[in-house]
């Protein structure tokens, strides 16, 4: 009997400890997929194609995630509201509020931006279309508003970008 008592304590032991591994790699997951997320390297297209590859979509946090980039995708030059959009995705706006400022530790308005222009600088160098025309494409209200938050995002106007990048055959 002492016996199997030992033998339950050392299962309940190893369970545990399993979970709280399973818990800390989940979480440091989460921490990696936000940073790469913030990276001015994102990619919204590359994330959605290997999101299956990576694994991701294990964890109600990760389908989220996937859940509102992929619909954002849809809606990439309309102007949507907070509103409009959480009601796209099946989320009231202030579940959409609290989980991007929770799980993201940004604002609606910033992660639309972001998503925007991560896609345009994509596109700068792919396509040979005017900064003007990029910059309505992706839903921004002018060139200058444009020009002024990829500065700021990137430390360079678009135009120095695409030359840059152009000139290194990219």
């Amino acid at each position: 009997m002492q016996h199997d008592l030992s033998l339950q304590n050392t299962s309940d032991n190893f369970y545990q400890t399993h979970q709280e591994l399973f818990t800390a790699f989940h979480k440091q997951r989460w921490i990696i997929l936000q940073n790469a997320f913030f990276s001015p390297h994102f990619d919204p297209d590359e994330f959605l194609k290997n999101a299956h590859v990576q694994y991701l979509g294990k964890n109600n946090n990760e389908r989220r995630l996937i859940k509102i980039i992929s619909h954002w995708k849809l809606f990439l030059n309309a102007d949507l509201t907070l509103k409009d959009f959480a009601k796209t995705i099946g989320m009231s706006p202030r579940n959409l509020q609290r989980y991007l400022r929770m799980q993201l530790n940004t604002t609606y308005c910033d992660f639309v931006n972001h998503l925007r222009l991560v896609s345009a600088r994509k596109h700068l160098v792919e396509s040979h279309d005017d900064i003007a025309t990029l910059a309505l494409q992706f839903g921004f209200s002018s060139h200058a508003y444009f020009s002024a938050i990829f500065k700021k995002k990137f430390d360079m106007s678009p135009l120095r970008y695409r030359k840059m990048h152009w000139n290194h055959g990219s």
